[in-house]
């Protein structure tokens, strides 16, 4: 229903891998992705690995690879603050591959052609990924939020350490594109 299929079935788990292990080292340093409190982005990820943390074969990849991040998912079930947001740039030794190294590489070529093939109203689409030729159904939901989050970004890329860490990630041009239309 996702776009799981078995012909993509190796970049989606690559991906997820590569993600876990990135993020894992970044929350080895903070508590929470953006500093001392949780952000809606604490709050969906952790979700996502709390659920395949509950399934033997990720779950167990998870908790001998990424003991930090499995540490993190328990702590989001009932997060404290401690502290506030902080700049990005106190953050970007370890927040920045996560985004270099997969977000800008994985997620958002794949946000942004499926968001292309749903507003053209196909079924499917394919876009070409580090690990090769991805095809999958288009997903119109994925697309609108997609849509919502470029939309927040481009509103807000007058912000100089914003615009500067998205340069680093190369992933400015997924949200400069949102600015100017």
């Amino acid at each position: 229903l996702v776009g799981a299929e078995a012909d993509n079935a190796p970049t989606v788990e690559s991906s997820y891998r590569r993600f876990a292990l990135r993020l894992n080292t970044h929350v080895q340093n903070h508590l929470f992705i953006f500093g001392g409190r949780p952000s809606a982005a604490d709050f969906s990820i952790a979700a996502q690995f709390q659920q395949m943390l509950t399934d033997p074969t990720p779950g167990t990849w998870l908790t001998e690879r990424a003991p930090f991040l499995v540490a993190w998912c328990e702590h989001m079930s009932d997060p404290k603050a401690s502290g506030p947001f902080l700049p990005l740039a106190e953050l970007e030794t370890t927040l920045l591959p996560v985004f270099e190294g997969e977000v800008a590489r994985t997620y958002l070529p794949w946000a942004h052609a499926n968001a292309a093939s749903a507003s053209r109203e196909k079924k499917k689409f394919s876009v070409t990924l580090d690990d090769g030729l991805f095809e999958q159904a288009t997903q119109a939901y994925a697309a609108r939020a997609f849509s919502g989050v470029r939309s927040a970004i481009a509103a807000q890329l007058s912000d100089p350490a914003l615009s500067a860490f998205l340069d680093a990630a190369g992933a400015r041009s997924f949200f400069a594109r949102a600015a100017a239309a």
